[in-house]
């Protein structure tokens, strides 16, 4: 049996330092298809594409919205990807 391979990520995330791993099976099997499917997407429609990560405060969506930001920027067949900030505050912020 193979050892895993960890590809180690270091980002800051609303002031705070974090450091993530992410197995090179994940980013091949689960990132790189999902990448490849909004680059395919963005194609078919030829405009800007939303995609929305939808999961509990303090899971990670931010720190995976950063990483699959940064492959895409180091794939040249992926179309970079942009994260936007703060959706949830921009959305139901009362005025």
């Amino acid at each position: 049996m193979s050892e895993k391979k960890w590809i180690n990520f270091e980002v800051e995330v609303n002031g705070f330092h974090y450091e993530a791993k992410f197995s090179e099976e994940t980013v091949n099997n689960v990132f790189m298809p999902f990448l490849k499917k909004l680059t395919e997407v963005y194609g078919q429609v030829g405009r800007k594409v939303v995609a929305y990560l939808a999961a509990a405060p303090g899971t990670g969506k931010s720190i995976i919205a950063k990483f699959l930001e940064k492959l895409s920027k180091e794939n040249a067949e992926i179309t970079t990807i942009k994260l936007l900030k703060c959706l949830y505050e921009c959305t139901f912020r009362s005025s």
